[in-house]
């Protein structure tokens, strides 16, 4: 079936010398991977392979088959240009470690519009937003709704097992849970107290999401942050 869908890029991995496999989340599909042949080298080719940076917002004309492991992509276009998500230190850092969030998390083959309008609307604004270190919190708060997994704000200091029940972590973490992207700016939290709400929140993840398992990028995270 030859369809045509917006896209978030989740990764791109280089297969053999010259070809990409690259995953993304789609409006019309879910979560889908395409082998792209050839595509690193042929210098004039039909698809340009810096469409392909993680997070990017694409428009892809597919010939989709269910069940098929790999689709193929026929056309692609950028659907908006970043400003600053993919360029800035700090914003391509976070970018990094939430589209490794994304790929762990999203497993559905199927249309989650309320799912793919909310990661593309965040992603929009933060290009668009100055850099804000709490971001990656409440996208991933908001994610848990999105995914179902979602913890009742009143019952914080039980579901997240926080080990050592800090009043103040508590306290730091039912703000995060009413905040929205256009208040960020009105928070403001230590690096370390930063640090423990991202383990609070992964450690939930992991223990209701399956298969779930520690980012490779959290490293890289911290070290730029701090």
């Amino acid at each position: 079936m030859l369809a045509t869908t917006k896209a978030i890029v989740i990764s791109a991995l280089k297969y053999k010398d010259s070809s990409l496999i690259v995953t993304c989340y789609t409006k019309g599909f879910g979560i889908q991977s395409y082998i792209l042949h050839h595509i690193l080298k042929t210098k004039k080719g039909k698809i340009n392979p810096a469409y392909f940076q993680l997070l990017s917002l694409l428009e892809i004309q597919v010939n989709h088959k269910p069940n098929l492991t790999l689709q193929k992509i026929t056309e692609v276009k950028l659907n908006h240009t970043y400003n600053s998500l993919q360029t800035n230190i700090y914003k391509s850092t976070v970018a990094l470690f939430l589209a490794e969030i994304l790929q762990i998390t999203l497993k559905e083959e199927e249309e989650n519009n309320e799912l793919y309008q909310f990661i593309e609307t965040a992603l929009l604004w933060y290009d668009l937003h100055e850099f804000n270190a709490n971001f990656h919190l409440v996208f991933l708060i908001k994610l848990s709704q999105h995914l179902g997994v979602y913890p009742n704000p009143k019952t914080l200091s039980r579901v997240f097992f926080t080990q050592d029940n800090d009043p103040r972590k508590i306290s730091t973490l039912s703000t995060l849970f009413g905040t929205n992207f256009d208040e960020l700016h009105l928070i403001k939290i230590s690096a370390k107290m930063r640090q423990n709400i991202l383990t609070e929140l992964l450690n939930y993840f992991n223990l209701h999401l399956g298969a779930f398992k520690k980012p490779k990028s959290l490293k890289i995270l911290h070290e730029v942050f701090n």
